[in-house]
């Protein structure tokens, strides 16, 4: 079956559904971006929703690649800064996107096939890859398999698969039983977002805007959102970290793109050292570090993220 994009569904297989995609348009309507939700068949035949610049398509396309316990809202405040084509893609099993069948190699290898199946759904020989923590190892592993389609590569916060410890929030996640009921346990309102989603990842959780939390809290209650989540960090972590033979470190140094780490001086799971240590082992690396901003600095500091994109 071959990729292709169509524009997306209006209507929406439940409430839920419809309540999320409702919260992010005006999210994303609010701050500026002018944006048409589409869909990408993929050649396994499910469907990644993604909101596409109303300029349509034209020079290289930037792709915004959320994390696995986050969401398309995480980048509500950059889009609408960027210049050109902008895509936000729901990562598979999460937003609106639909699951990917597992990959022999697991969730790096089906990535890469995701990310591949968007680019030829946009009909773009290159894109500017911009991944955050989980999306940012995603982004990796298209870029390692096919470096001819990545014109750039952005990482924001520590990209999963360049450390080793998980911390403890997805830690929890890993374990049997308890593991479970910890992905299973209810969020019922903004301020339980805040803390429990944001509360390790950002410096400032407080100041993070109460519709970005209402787009959260919506995403993270989806039947089945929760537990895609969780499958993804059990795919590439146990309790002891990392999976050795998930790392990307030294997939990203081989491949040598053009690349950008955008990191935090606060992030809870690496320090700029360890994006340095592996921007002096590249020939087109650099490093820019945000003071006061932790895993997700592109969410805390949108406006120094885009002077570098454009």
């Amino acid at each position: 079956m071959e990729p292709m994009l169509t524009t997306g569904d209006t209507g929406a297989p439940t409430s839920a559904h419809g309540r999320f995609r409702e919260l992010r348009r005006a999210v994303f309507a609010r701050r500026g971006f002018d944006a048409t939700e589409h869909r990408a068949l993929r050649r396994d035949g499910g469907r990644t929703f993604l909101l596409l610049s109303r300029e349509g398509m034209g020079g290289i396309p930037t792709v915004l690649v959320h994390g696995g316990v986050g969401s398309t809202a995480e980048w509500a405040d950059l889009a609408p800064a960027l210049a050109g084509t902008v895509v936000v893609p729901d990562v598979p099993s999460l937003g609106l996107s639909e699951p990917m069948p597992a990959a022999p190699g697991g969730w790096g290898e089906a990535c890469a096939h995701w990310l591949l199946d968007l680019a030829d759904a946009l009909r773009a020989p290159q894109v500017h890859l911009v991944g955050a923590s989980m999306g940012g190892f995603a982004a990796i592993r298209f870029a390692a398999a096919h470096p001819e389609r990545v014109a750039s590569l952005t990482l924001t916060g520590a990209a999963g698969g360049l450390f080793r410890d998980i911390g403890g929030f997805l830690r929890l996640w890993t374990l049997p039983g308890i593991g479970w009921a910890a992905a299973r346990a209810p969020l019922r309102d903004a301020a339980t977002v805040r803390r429990r989603m944001y509360g390790a990842y950002v410096a400032r959780p407080e100041a993070i805007a109460g519709d970005l939390l209402a787009v959260s809290l919506a995403g993270v209650n989806m039947p089945g959102a929760r537990a895609a989540s969780r499958a993804i960090i059990r795919s590439v972590a146990t309790v002891r970290g990392w999976r050795p033979e998930q790392r990307v470190d030294e997939l990203l140094v081989d491949v040598d793109l053009s690349t950008t780490f955008f990191w935090g001086d606060q992030d809870v799971h690496a320090p700029p050292e360890a994006a340095r240590a592996l921007a002096a082992r590249m020939h087109r690396a650099r490093v820019v570090v945000v003071p006061g901003a932790g895993h997700l600095p592109h969410l805390e500091h949108p406006g120094e993220l885009a002077a570098l994109l454009t």
